[in-house]
């Protein structure tokens, strides 16, 4: 399946420093059946998050880019939560960039090593009940609605790795674990913990699970041109990063250049130690792997040499003196897309191209399921145009697709003008829905039951759909949705114009739970279009629950 899905995120490995216990693939634990499902029943879980309208979606893929070794705040809230629910367990958050030569939210405060481990029956309980209580669905019907509250992008666990970004591949081999049960491979495998990795706006503590209300995506901090990491992050970015070549390694350069331009972007400041800081020292003739007064003279001097403003600290301004590194332009086109979202019956693709040898707005080719259409890149992106400064600023794309209800694969490809070719700006999944979608809008208490409406239709079918009434559980009546609702065309283009419904329902008196089910035809299921206390007193009204709808009017 295509995804924008580095190959590297499947071989990402743990430094053995950050963990402690020795355990062993589940397949191979001594605990016996019985004794696990006795760990499980006892075994709690974190609160649920509070009462709210709204979801987060599925996290996009946002690997490290950042060398920021400072746990945000999202992520020190989750550690936590965990080692509160589950006491006398610990947890791991930020460790020395590059340390395992792989890519890694570590480096930039977004993961948490949480402790556990699958050699005793309650460590393996807690695991698997963690792990499920994070993907399971709500009340509401939101699947893995703990992960997208939270802002989890993925989690490793016990040989296997489950991404928010491609739920419905749910959990899939990680590495080659299955093949080595050995203690050994404990800590690689996430035998002895589990592996959680957030989104920018899990991290910085922004999603619903904190907040109560639902966060916008966040794509964080975006490397610069002709150095390997970006700048720590400082502010939200509702876009995805602008692509950018890897530097290039001069040719005959030193023994020391070349450990010096993996770490070039590194913000390296007094406080900083590791192989990093040793590297910076040996170019300035600084003893030792810590950062010292020392070095912060030595780097003082360089930047007052180089006459760039004198901080003390390796920034992006010293390490672009420091190293000379010059970055050959790019012939073919450069972009990226920065959503994939869809509607009824359609989908929009979002992003930006352009070819660096024009100014001129280019052309990119969105393909679904093989078809392709040609759209014209030249909305307004100032962000593009501040990256790149002398291409403008008018490089953004938004195409809208009509789309029949189901999964289907969108790539995007940005054709190129004179030297270089076409250029893959990635594929992605969606998923068009095909199930019955709708609001419950009312419901009233009468003198013997309750009156109740609202709106749904079926993305399969341009007939009036159909609802059923449960009164606590219990089928009591149902409706067609046939009534006129031009709010609801408006909203949703292509739908029929009648899917209004109501209904009458009796019941006894006393508190009730009124839920209305949309009908589902063709592809799909059956879906809960809203629930809804109520309480009836006999002859006399007693309550109304206007609930509002979810849509533009």
């Amino acid at each position: 399946m295509r995804r924008l899905i580095p190959a590297v995120l499947t071989s990402l490995t743990l430094a053995a420093a950050l963990v402690s216990a020795t355990t062993v693939s589940a397949t191979t634990a001594s605990a016996t059946t019985a004794s696990i499902a006795s760990a499980s029943a006892a075994v709690p879980v974190p609160p649920a998050p509070r009462a709210m309208a709204g979801i987060e979606a599925g996290a996009v893929y946002v690997p490290s880019v950042s060398c920021d070794m400072v746990v945000k705040p999202g992520t020190a809230s989750l550690a936590a939560l965990l080692t509160t629910t589950y006491p006398g367990t610990s947890a791991g958050t930020v460790r020395m960039c590059a340390s395992d030569g792989g890519v890694s939210e570590h480096y930039d405060g977004r993961a948490v090593d949480w402790m556990t481990t699958v050699r005793t029956p309650d460590g393996l309980a807690r695991g698997n009940t963690l792990t499920s209580w994070l993907i399971a669905a709500d009340a509401q019907g939101n699947g893995f609605a703990n992960v997208r509250r939270l802002g989890i992008m993925y989690i490793i666990w016990n040989n296997r790795i489950w991404g928010a970004y491609s739920p419905s591949d749910g959990w899939r081999p990680y590495s080659t674990c299955a093949a080595h049960p050995e203690t050994s491979w404990d800590t690689s495998c996430h035998r002895d913990h589990v592996h959680l990795s957030l989104t920018w706006e899990g991290a910085m503590r922004r999603t619903s699970y904190w907040t109560g209300t639902v966060a916008s995506p966040d794509y964080g901090p975006c490397r610069v041109p002709d150095l390997t990491w970006a700048p720590p992050y400082t502010a939200p970015r509702s876009t995805s990063c602008p692509a950018v070549p890897q530097p290039v390694v001069p040719s005959g350069a030193s023994a020391l250049t070349r450990q010096l331009i993996p770490l070039s972007g590194m913000l390296l400041r007094p406080g900083t130690s590791g192989a990093p800081v040793t590297v910076v020292n040996q170019r300035f003739g600084v003893a030792g792997s810590s950062w010292t007064p020392s070095t912060t003279a030595a780097v003082q001097a360089f930047q007052s040499s180089a006459r760039i403003p004198v901080s003390g600290v390796l920034d992006v301004a010293t390490w672009r003196a420091l190293l000379g590194v010059v970055t050959p332009p790019p012939t073919s086109p450069l972009g990226a897309v920065d959503a994939v979202s869809t509607a009824y019956r359609s989908l929009t693709v979002q992003g930006w191209a352009f070819d660096p040898e024009s100014t001129n707005p280019i052309q990119v080719r969105v393909t679904v399921d093989g078809a392709p259409t040609l759209a014209t890149a030249n909305q307004s992106r100032p962000d593009v145009g501040a990256v790149f400064p002398g291409v403008g600023s008018s490089h953004g794309f938004g195409l809208t697709l009509a789309a029949v209800p189901g999964t289907h694969a969108v790539c995007v490809t940005a054709v190129n003008v004179g030297a270089g070719q076409d250029a893959s700006l990635g594929c992605r999944d969606v998923a068009v829905a095909a199930s019955p979608m709708g609001h419950l809008d009312a419901v009233t208490a009468t003198a013997y039951g309750v009156t109740l409406s609202g709106w749904a239709t079926d993305p399969d079918t341009m007939s009036a759909a159909s609802v059923r009434v449960l009164v606590d559980g219990a089928v009591r009546g149902s409706a067609s949705a046939t009534g006129l609702r031009p709010d609801v065309a408006r909203a949703y283009p292509g739908a029929p114009a009648s899917t209004g419904y109501a209904a009458v329902v009796a019941t006894g008196p006393g508190p009730h739970t009124v839920c209305v089910v949309g009908v589902n035809v063709g592809a799909g299921s059956d879906a809960t279009l809203g629930c809804a206390p109520v309480r009836v007193a006999g002859r006399q009204v007693s309550t109304s629950a206007a609930l509002g709808s979810p849509y533009a009017r």
